[in-house]
């Protein structure tokens, strides 16, 4: 048993102008996470050999890189996927007047890149989400690259590729010039030969559709309308205390730089979890990714939960994943299992009427997201107990987690956990907009679910709630067989024993947060995705529990290991529970990471980790009693 921290306190937060570019330079490793803008598919890595003297790092060899954050399906047997594919453009080099490579000192800021070499600094900067800007220093100089492309076709502009991906070059005429330099290993070599004029940019469009604008822009003007761009996005942004101001802008920089225009099958402007790692919008990520939009623009909010609600099928099933080429609602083969994700999305729609969203958004999508919590019921309890099951490990969300180790179906009580908290967040949500006997309904209905989870899976012995396989206990102790708080209707006993186990030191409460197994299981692997590391979207649902349940203090600890975590080791998408340190297998820059800090950082400085006035537990669901809830 841990002694409860103090509670978060509200933070002073001074209201200065913030340095936001300052801040930021050289936030950008560009070796692991790219640099890109809102909406685009266009990815500028580095790929890189350094040599150091005197304490300065110069760039040389390999040089940066395009990659696109495209699928490509039809291209994947002869290139390989997104992944492992070969970049679009790479070993993009500075040159001097000779046309020999130039060392260069690279610096970042979220609007550009700076490559800084002895005749002077190029820069890199989108136009639009479909163009690059690449700017030249006065003097003769220019830049060298190889594209993948079966041929280069010149025109008035400067040229056109068709294969594999269609995109076109731009310059801006005498005396800047692209020509054909060599050809090898399915890839064409081009120089760039430029003079004098610092306006006057090779432009880079890789369009979306058929054809693109290739009119050329004053460069100051574009590098001005970035910055603007920029400093619009961080001034909505709340403030923060000063000592968070680097990782809490670097993480609005990557729900900013992450967003995916609306193209194909996705209809709405939404996150991507990484342009790198995770194309598309997944499905429960879109609901955590909304609870830090809601701090700055209510209409992406929605459109993260809008953006998986327009593919529901005609069952109420909400598909897996949208990528632009399609959806995914059933793993392959003829005998596929549905394939979705955790139902929180009631829970999620209800968090952002709470900052303001109005009413009128839960009106509209309140039918959908109770055919979504019905399929659950209808689609997914063989056995008809009233209990629901998955069917496959991703739609869990925990796709290699040891509770699978045996084989699916498997009945878990983080699934049921969701689903009563999803009937707590409909009947608040019934409430909001006038429909009082649904609300009665839900409510029933919760407690019901509530009463099942206690008799299904409840273990008075070890104090656990072990998921099942045809009936019999998977004796794997994980921090999801204690979900059950969350539902706020454990009985005084189960709700002891729950709090004992989740904060038994080294097991499951450590100073990072909570593994996704129990450092003291046979199967808990510290590194290994869903087999023992820190996640963030699961401390943040341990927080909503134990601020529901009344132990505030315990989940201002949580929160504050949390955000403690990711302000040192960044919004990756999962951490070594032994060490804090970030696994090579995750993705560094991950959207529910960058959400859930900056959502508990803006809540925790305004004291603001109680249970919400909205939420069901507010409204008759809690049967834990006040006189006990603040203390193990």
């Amino acid at each position: 048993m841990v002694a409860p921290e103090q509670d978060a306190e509200t933070e002073v937060v001074e209201d200065y102008r913030i340095p936001y570019f300052e801040v930021l330079r050289d936030s950008l490793s560009l070796t692991t996470v790219p640099f890109t803008e809102r909406g685009s598919r266009i990815l500028v890595g580095l790929k890189q050999s350094t040599s150091s003297e005197g304490g300065s790092s110069e760039m040389e060899a390999d040089g940066l890189e395009v990659r696109m954050a495209e699928r490509w399906p039809h291209l994947e047997k002869r290139l390989g996927n997104h992944r492992v594919r070969r970049p679009l453009i790479e070993g993009l080099r500075p040159t001097n007047s000779s046309g020999h490579p130039l060392p260069y000192e690279l610096h970042t800021w979220p609007h550009k890149i700076l490559l800084q070499t002895s005749v002077g600094c190029f820069e890199i900067v989108f136009a639009d989400r479909q163009t690059l800007y690449i700017c030249f220093p006065p003097g003769k100089c220019g830049i060298s690259f190889s594209i993948m492309a079966d041929d280069f076709l010149p025109d008035e502009f400067g040229g056109v590729v068709e294969h594999p991906r269609r995109f076109a070059i731009t310059s801006s005429g005498a005396p800047t010039t692209v020509r054909v330099s060599g050809q090898h290993d399915g890839r064409l070599f081009l120089a760039v030969d430029a003079q004098g004029d610092a306006q006057s940019p090779l432009a880079i469009h890789i369009p979306e559709a058929m054809d693109c604008s290739r009119t050329l822009r004053p460069v100051s003007d574009i590098i001005r309308e970035a910055e603007l761009a920029w400093k619009a996005w961080f001034d909505a942004a709340p403030r923060v205390s000063k000592k968070y101001w680097r990782p809490y802008y670097y993480a609005w920089m990557i729900l900013r730089m992450g967003l995916l225009s609306p193209m194909g099958c996705l209809k709405r402007e939404a996150l991507a979890p990484s342009k790198t790692h995770y194309l598309g919008v997944w499905h429960w990520d879109a609901y955590f990714h909304a609870l830090a939009y809601r701090h700055v623009d209510a209409k992406l909010a929605q459109d993260q939960l809008l953006a998986v609600l327009d593919h529901q099928t005609d069952s109420g099933m909400i598909p897996d994943v949208v990528y632009d080429e399609g959806i995914i609602v059933r793993e392959s083969g003829p005998e596929g299992r549905e394939l979705t994700k955790p139902p929180l999305i009631a829970w999620s729609a209800l968090k952002l009427f709470e900052t303001g969203s109005g009413s009128g958004f839960l009106k509209d999508i309140y039918d959908r997201l109770v055919r979504w919590n019905n399929w659950w019921l209808e689609h997914c309890d063989d056995d008809r107990d009233g209990i629901a099951q998955y069917n496959h490990p991703y739609s869990s969300g925990l796709d290699d987690s040891p509770l699978w180790d045996a084989g699916m179906p498997v009945e878990s009580p983080d699934l049921n956990t969701y689903l009563c908290v999803q009937m707590q967040s409909l009947a608040a949500i019934a409430r909001v907009i006038g429909r009082y006997d649904d609300a009665d309904l839900w409510d029933r209905e919760a407690r019901d679910l509530a009463q099942r989870i206690s008799s299904h899976f409840y273990d008075p012995a070890s104090g656990v709630y072990w998921a099942t396989k045809d009936h019999s206990p998977i004796r794997v102790l994980t921090p999801f067989n204690l979900f059950p708080i969350w539902t706020g209707c454990l009985s005084s006993q189960e709700l002891r024993a729950a709090i004992s186990n989740l904060t038994r030191e080294n097991w499951l409460w450590t100073e990072f947060g909570v593994p996704t197994v129990s450092r003291g299981d046979r199967t808990y692997d510290p590194n290994r995705m869903w087999r023992g590391p820190i996640w963030v979207n699961v401390n943040y649902m341990l927080v909503e529990a134990l601020s529901k349940a009344g132990y505030h203090s315990l989940a201002a600890t949580l929160a504050n290991r949390t955000t403690d975590l990711v302000a040192s080791q960044g919004v990756a998408e999962y951490f070594n529970s032994m060490t804090g340190e970030v696994p090579d297998r995750a993705a560094p820059a991950f959207g529910w990471s960058a959400a859930l800090f900056v959502d508990l950082l803006i809540r925790r400085s305004r004291g603001d980790l109680l249970p919400s006035r909205f939420g069901g537990y507010a409204n008759g669901f809690s049967s834990y009693p006040s006189s006990r809830r603040q203390t193990i």
